[in-house]
Parts: C-alpha cells; sequence; structure tokens
C-alpha cells in the first residue's frame, strides 16, 4: 500500500507540468550570460529571465606630427600627444512575464522588465608641444561614471469575438 500511494504522488506531481516548461543557461546568439525559464501549466505560462553583461575596454594610443614654417618650409616645431582610454560597463536586465489564456484566441499577458545599467569612463591625455624653441606640456584627466535604471511594464489584453455566420 505504502508503494502505490508514493507512486501515484509521483506521477501526479510529474503530471502537474506540461512539456513546455525548460530552463536554460548560458549564451544563446548574444554576448550576454543568461539564464531562461519557462513554465507552462494549463492555461498559465510563465517566463524568468535575468542576464548580465560586463564589458571592459583599454586603449592607447600616440601621436606625433611636426610644425613646419611655409615660408621657408623649415622646421619650428613638433607635437607629441599620448591618450589613454578605459571603460567598464555592466549591465543587469530582469524580465518576468506571465499569460493566462482564456480560450484559443483570449489572453491577458503581463510583462514587467528592469534593467540597471553602470558605466565608468576614465580618459587621460599628455601633450608635449614644442614651438619656436617653447616647450609646454599639457596634461588632461577625466572620468565619468553613469547609472541609470528601466522599469518597464507591459499589461496587454487580447479579447476576439468571432462570431457564427447565420
Amino acid at each position: 500500500l505504502h508503494k502505490a500511494i508514493r507512486r501515484q504522488r509521483q506521477m501526479c506531481i510529474r503530471d502537474s507540468f506540461t512539456d513546455n516548461s525548460r530552463i536554460y543557461f548560458g549564451r544563446k546568439y548574444t554576448n550576454r550570460e543568461a539564464i531562461n525559464i519557462n513554465i507552462s501549466h494549463k492555461k498559465w505560462s510563465s517566463y524568468f529571465s535575468y542576464q548580465f553583461k560586463d564589458t571592459q575596454s583599454n586603449e592607447e594610443s600616440t601621436n606625433e606630427y611636426e610644425i613646419y614654417n611655409t615660408d621657408n618650409n623649415s622646421l619650428t616645431g613638433n607635437s607629441e600627444s599620448y591618450t589613454h582610454d578605459w571603460n567598464h560597463s555592466k549591465a543587469h536586465d530582469i524580465i518576468y512575464g506571465t499569460s493566462y489564456k482564456f480560450d484559443q484566441t483570449n489572453s491577458i499577458d503581463l510583462q514587467y522588465i528592469l534593467g540597471i545599467n553602470n558605466q565608468n569612463n576614465r580618459e587621460s591625455t599628455k601633450e608635449n608641444l614644442s614651438f619656436n624653441n617653447n616647450k609646454s606640456t599639457n596634461t588632461t584627466s577625466q572620468k565619468i561614471s553613469e547609472k541609470d535604471q528601466l522599469h518597464n511594464i507591459l499589461l496587454m489584453l487580447s479579447l476576439i469575438h468571432i462570431s457564427e455566420p447565420t
């Protein structure tokens, strides 16, 4: 008797979800890390997704040029500059959606999206200028940090009435 009750309970749990339920980890046609969960049960279906993207870039450049006097084509100065750019960005997206189908043509859908983006940029430039035996050095440094959030809620009601021809 104990085995029969346990087997019946296992069958009820197994049959309570349809074959449309799935969980997905990793990347699929994107450069974001993700987890996606889809669950369907009778007239309800739900979707949850979390995506994360972390990007970094580090760029350096050096420019050198000479300044000539156009009257006598003599070298009057030169300029040399060095630039370093560093960027770091993190993005988190959470999406939750649920849908209830009243019948084959009528449904109600609710979706919530939360997007969080953090971005940090640093740039520094050093320029040495020599012109007519005068020398100068300019150094510039800049840091920009941005944080933003997006909240989006979508509610859709699809009601289609099909009347029978008389």
